[in-house]
């Protein structure tokens, strides 16, 4: 959400700045086309890629969609000296607002569906509850913190010079974004037993099964296959 925040500030300042001095009527062209992206990324690509690789594949995917085509793209533009008002940097927004847009929305769709299935079914909701709060809490706070970093680093003198210019955000959104990627390693792989439907792959004979999922083979039943 920081991104999203920031981007039209950085965008609507000049290009002394680092900026690309666009208007605020252009800079809402260029949101709305996020929008768009947002529901075909949820009606359509989304469901495909989850069939397809999974939820937790689906989260991973997200997050490098974000990290590989949308937050480097303001920090890269702002060293370019064709950067304005011109065909290659509306291009290059509008790819970046709309990916941004798409690895958002997978997160947060597998987020919830993880949130719901890696609990016993009598405490999803709690499970839901308590993830919906915490989101809210980084939809309120992170706007504010990036915000105020993009402002303190715009042209801070205790700063190296490539990193000023508000690049010091985007790179370090970057850098949250990888450390989240290799917090997913951690994950088990999925299918979690969502909704009674079947597994991906099969469990292994004589799993015995819990609620929604599936419980470990004790390690004496798979020692005397009793």
């Amino acid at each position: 959400m920081s991104f999203n925040e920031v981007i039209p500030i950085w965008a609507r300042g000049s290009v002394d700045v680092g900026g690309v001095g666009f208007s605020t009527a252009e800079i809402g062209v260029v949101q709305s086309t996020a929008g768009i992206c947002t529901l075909v990324a949820v009606i359509v690509v989304y469901p495909i890629i989850c069939e397809r690789f999974g939820v937790v594949n689906a989260f991973r995917i997200g997050l490098a969609i974000s990290v590989l085509f949308a937050y480097p793209i303001p920090p890269l533009l702002s060293v370019m000296p064709w950067r304005g008002n011109n065909a290659p940097t509306w291009a290059a927004l509008l790819v970046a607002n709309g990916l941004n847009s798409v690895g958002i929305e997978f997160g947060f769709t597998s987020v919830n569906l993880m949130l719901k299935n890696c609990a016993a079914p009598e405490l999803a909701g709690l499970s839901l509850g308590m993830g919906s709060t915490l989101g809210l809490l980084g939809f309120a706070l992170g706007p504010i913190a990036g915000g105020s970093m993009f402002a303190a680093t715009l042209t801070s003198p205790s700063i190296p010079a490539f990193v000023r210019e508000g690049r010091f955000f985007f790179i370090f959104i970057m850098l949250v974004v990888l450390a989240n990627m290799g917090l997913t390693t951690l994950m088990p792989e999925w299918p979690w037993q969502v909704d009674g439907k079947a597994q991906a792959a099969s469990p292994a004979p004589g799993t015995p099964r819990v609620g929604r999922r599936y419980a470990p083979v004790p390690r004496e039943v798979e020692l005397t296959g009793q």
